[in-house]
Order: structure tokens, then C-alpha cells, then sequence
């Protein structure tokens, strides 16, 4: 009997310790292929409990702010400083971050700026190649920096984001987890142009989001000026009405060409 009960204790004793190195090192940078791309889980595959979906967003440059769903018009080999900003902190946060091409495949280069709170991680999904960007040593940090290089061809690619609003409790209870796709769409190849025929250009920002319907009066999406490229590139060649969330409304028109 005695040796059974040390047996037992001592099969406890490494499953706790299993845990709590699990615990260590995903506080320390994450598990890579958690961010919900194909192929792939998200942190609340572990971590769960927390109250409500933790909001966060993505600004490029420091001057343009996307939040899940949103479009951003890359240039081929150009650099772009990332900032991923988790809006709800908790006590330790976290993020992992991969951007990937149609193939599903790693798409541009990351390069980290600060090693202390960020790291460069890597996985193959399905048969693909992939890396990532994620925290390093959780804590209340909850903005993070880097760099992404963007491929030197032209292609849609897509971005996979998840974050970690953690309690520190040092268990996986108790955690929110909240993700989402950003669309990066290249500047050149295939090139969409909205004609405005009124004006479109208005220099209120109040003007700057609305509804989109057709001609006949169906509507078509939700969305700001800044993402009509994309609906351009699935209704090309079509008149649209914009309807701003101010009341006013423009007419414009997507022409589709390839160069």
C-alpha cells in the first residue's frame, strides 16, 4: 500500500508540475498556430472563463487604426510598423499574430523592436510554413510593436489576430479570449477605382462611414470610405449609393482593370 500511495503522489505531483510549465510558458511567449487561421486553434482552446470578448485593434504606421474585418492597401516590399493594441487589459496579456497568403503560407518578413515584450514563433499547418508574431513575459502590457515586411509579389493576403485578457491567476480559468481577420490587399495588379459622382470627398469625418445600397435600393454592406476597394473588387463596374452614417448620400461608380 505504501508503495502505491507514493506512486500516486508522485503522478500528481509531476501532472501539477506539467501544468504549472505550461502555465510558465505560455506567459513566457505562446504556443505557436493559435490564432485561428486555417488549420489552426486559438488561445481558447486553454484558456477560458473571463468575462465578455476582449476589444482590440491594429494601427499601421500609427496613423491608420483597423479593427476585425477591415482593409488595408499594401505596397508590395514596403515595411510597416504594426502596433496591436488590446482596448480591455487585465492582469497578463497576451497576442499571436500571422499573416498568410491564399496558399496559406507565411506572407512578408516580421521583425520584432522590442525582444523584451514580443517574439518571433514559428509552425508548419498544413503542410505550410508559418510564423508569428506573439507576447513575451505577460504582464499589464497590453500594446505591442513590430515590424512586417510586406512579400514583394502581389497577392490578397489575410491576417489572423488573437488576443489574452488574463487574470493572472496562474490557471487557465478565468481568461477572455477574443480574435480576428484583418484583409491586406495589394496596391498594384489588380487595381479598383471608385469615380465619384457626387462629391465624395468631404472633409467632415462624420461623413466617413454609412450604409452602401444599389441603385434598386438593396443594401449591401456597412462599411467606412476607406474599405470600399474591397467591395469594389466583388461589385466591379456597378453604381452604388453611399449613404453616410450624417445623411449624405454619393453616388460613385468601381471600375475593375488589371494592369
Amino acid at each position: 500500500m505504501r508503495k502505491l500511495i507514493i506512486t500516486l503522489c508522485l503522478l500528481l505531483w509531476y501532472n501539477i508540475n506539467d501544468v504549472q510549465t505550461a502555465l510558465l510558458s505560455n506567459s513566457s511567449t505562446p504556443p505557436p498556430a493559435r490564432t485561428g487561421a486555417p488549420g489552426e486553434t486559438t488561445c481558447g482552446a486553454c484558456h477560458s472563463g473571463g468575462a465578455g470578448l476582449p476589444n482590440f485593434v491594429i494601427r499601421i504606421n500609427s496613423s491608420i487604426t483597423l479593427t476585425p474585418g477591415d482593409t488595408f492597401i499594401y505596397s508590395p516590399d514596403s515595411t510597416y510598423t504594426l502596433e496591436v493594441e488590446l482596448i480591455d487589459v487585465g492582469a497578463r496579456n497576451g497576442f499571436e499574430i500571422t499573416i498568410i497568403n491564399q496558399a496559406g503560407s507565411t506572407a512578408g518578413t516580421f521583425s520584432l523592436l522590442d525582444p523584451a515584450t514580443t517574439s518571433l514563433l514559428s509552425a508548419t499547418v498544413n503542410n505550410q510554413p508559418r510564423t508569428y508574431v506573439g507576447h513575451k513575459n505577460a504582464s499589464n502590457i497590453n500594446i505591442w510593436t513590430f515590424l512586417w515586411k510586406a512579400p514583394p509579389y502581389t497577392e490578397d493576403l489575410t491576417a489572423y489576430l488573437v488576443v489574452n485578457k488574463a487574470n493572472g491567476d496562474g490557471t487557465f480559468n478565468g481568461d477572455a479570449v477574443n480574435s480576428g481577420v484583418f484583409y491586406l490587399l495589394p496596391d498594384t495588379y489588380i487595381t479598383d477605382t471608385i469615380t465619384a459622382i457626387t462629391d465624395f470627398n468631404h472633409p467632415n469625418p462624420e461623413l466617413e462611414c454609412g450604409l452602401v445600397y444599389t441603385l434598386e435600393g438593396i443594401f449591401i454592406a456597412q462599411t467606412c470610405k476607406s474599405q470600399l476597394i474591397r467591395i469594389c473588387r466583388t461589385l466591379s463596374n456597378k453604381p452604388l449609393i453611399f449613404v453616410s452614417h450624417a445623411g449624405k448620400s454619393n453616388l460613385f461608380m468601381c471600375t475593375h482593370h488589371q494592369q
